[in-house]
């Protein structure tokens, strides 16, 4: 007997849930944004108005395009970009939220003894994943030279004040494989304000 009301209890629930979603309504946004695009669905109640997507679509475009000018190296005016041109080994002042980003990316680094590392960019470059096309498989010189470039303890990050800096002044980051997790982050907070 407690099985059928379990069963009940769980139709009951399933119809309740059902009602709810049904007078609720979704307002769908997207967009292009690192390279990739994006696309949200937020369930909102009936009487939500159109505007209110309008100005959704406009702070989640805004705090991307901020990401974006941060982190992207694709945009050669971004932070990132300044600071992989960046041919000296002092600190290199950069935005809170780029400094807390390579910090837990640093974090990760340590946590995997390297195997996540931020300091790939000559690498990325070198195999036609960046923003240069390279067509050709490296060869394995190129691949050694680009190599002495690389190493996330030829890195060091602080938060207070925000900086960065290198310990070999060739040494060039990309962050793609943790902004956009940190976008998602940011647009989360958003959602849930």
């Amino acid at each position: 007997m407690p099985e059928k009301l379990n069963l009940v209890f769980l139709l009951l629930l399933a119809f309740i849930l059902s009602a709810c979603v049904d007078k609720n309504k979704q307002i769908k946004i997207s967009g292009k944004t690192m390279g990739t695009q994006y696309h949200i669905v937020v369930v909102v109640p009936p009487d939500e108005s159109s505007a209110n997507q309008y100005m959704l679509q406009k702070e989640v475009d805004a705090r991307l395009t901020a990401i974006s000018q941060q982190m992207s190296t694709y945009d050669t005016h971004s932070e990132i970009s300044q600071f992989n041109k960046y041919k000296k080994t002092d600190w290199f002042s950069v935005s809170k939220d780029f400094s807390r980003v390579v910090s837990k990316a640093q974090d990760i680094s340590k946590l995997t003894n390297g195997a996540f590392d931020i300091t790939v960019a000559p690498l990325i470059d070198l195999w036609g994943f960046g923003a240069k096309n390279q067509l050709e498989p490296p060869s394995e010189q190129q691949i050694n030279k680009a190599l002495k470039n690389t190493g996330y303890k030829l890195l060091e990050v602080r938060l207070s004040p925000p900086a960065i800096r290198k310990q070999n002044n060739r040494i060039r980051i990309d962050l793609s494989a943790i902004a956009k997790g940190f976008a998602v982050d940011k647009i989360a907070d958003l959602l849930d304000q």
